[in-house]
């Protein structure tokens, strides 16, 4: 595991072919289904009618939930980057079967980089491991990434920017499969089709423990077990 820690530290993603089973695969789709059904009709949901939902706390809603928190091998790979002590941010996204022409521009998930840069800045460290739940080929839309984009402080996109990048890369999925990413790895979503299928797709963010939930990520921060416990 050590050469795919220096890959992550090298390039900010690494790719879980196969990270968990079938049969837990389908439990954990099928929980966020059930909580698509609950939360659709809510005046307060993270929905784009047609297109897609976000569902957060996702720990205290569902108990299927509940073992990711020591999810291996990314739980070990996140305390050996980031420090013993972590904590853990789970939260997840459907879009919708056939929302074509959908897609992800290129963004970060923490652009809180200052410039000019202060003398002293502590650049922000996070790792965060998208699990895919569904088939994901052309049609639902490639996940490109720019290899190497979480080491430079410089590299602006414009909001709402869906064009190729030179070096970009791009990856397809199976359910069950996958990526880790640094959290300033710029990164998009290629346009799904109307044959897309769902995109059932989990957020984990191993956050390191001295940041507080309130400044981090959004969503609900849980501790994992330390390696003192």
């Amino acid at each position: 595991m050590r050469d795919a820690t220096e890959r992550l530290v090298r390039d900010g993603y690494l790719t879980l072919p196969g990270l968990i089973d079938p049969v837990r695969t389908r439990a954990l789709a099928e929980a966020v289904s059930r909580l698509v059904e609950v939360e659709k009709d809510d005046p307060a949901a993270e929905l784009l009618p047609g297109q897609n939902i976000y569902l957060r706390f996702l720990l205290d809603k569902d108990a299927t939930f509940h073992p990711l928190l020591t999810l291996e091998p990314t739980l070990s790979t996140a305390r050996s980057l980031l420090g013993p002590q972590v904590w853990l941010d789970l939260d997840a996204r459907m879009t919708f079967a056939g929302a074509a022409g959908y897609a992800v521009p290129w963004h970060i998930h923490m652009p809180v980089v200052p410039r000019p840069l202060p003398p002293f800045f502590c650049c922000p460290h996070q790792i965060h491991c998208l699990v895919y739940l569904d088939p994901i080929g052309a049609d639902e839309g490639p996940l490109c990434l720019i290899p190497g984009s979480h080491h430079s402080t410089d590299l602006t996109i414009p909001p709402g920017d869906h064009s190729a990048r030179p070096g970009q890369v791009e990856l397809l999925f199976q359910p069950g499969d996958a990526v880790l990413l640094h959290g300033n790895l710029w990164h998009r979503v290629g346009a799904a089709t109307a044959a897309a299928g769902p995109r059932r797709l989990l957020l984990l963010g191993y956050v390191p423990s001295w940041i507080r939930p309130d400044t981090a990520i959004a969503g609900c921060g849980r501790p994992v077990p330390s390696l003192t416990s």
